[in-house]
């Protein structure tokens, strides 16, 4: 059962980017292997910011941002607690939107007063 990959995303900015990355590294090496192996690492690289530019893309809506990367909710949730994502994006999310809430409640608030009060 294997999915369908978008051949223009194959060969996109994206895939230049790693060749880049990954040829720099192997030359920084110089010739020594590495310690462990290189697709753990790039796996363990890519998945944080892939998973916080979702999250920030979807406003922090978990549901939509699994479904535009492909996974289910609670796998997203795994890696979120993993990579200790939900204090660095969702909370910064929070407050941006507690900013949103006040500069857009300018209007003066009205005092309603309790019967019984002077």
């Amino acid at each position: 059962m294997s999915k369908k990959v978008d051949p223009l995303l194959c060969e996109s900015a994206i895939a230049q980017c790693v060749r880049e990355s990954m040829w720099a590294y192997l030359e920084h090496l110089g010739g020594a292997g590495p310690a462990h192996g290189i697709h753990e690492m790039l796996m363990a690289c890519v998945e944080k910011p892939l998973i916080e530019v979702a999250l920030q893309y979807t406003n922090s809506n978990k549901t939509q941002a699994a479904k535009l990367l492909g996974i289910n909710r609670n796998l997203l949730n795994n890696k979120i607690q993993q990579h200790g994502i939900l204090t660095e994006v969702l909370d910064a999310r929070l407050n941006t939107r507690r900013v949103r809430k006040i500069v857009v409640s300018s209007k003066p608030v009205k005092k309603i007063k309790n019967k019984g009060q002077p």
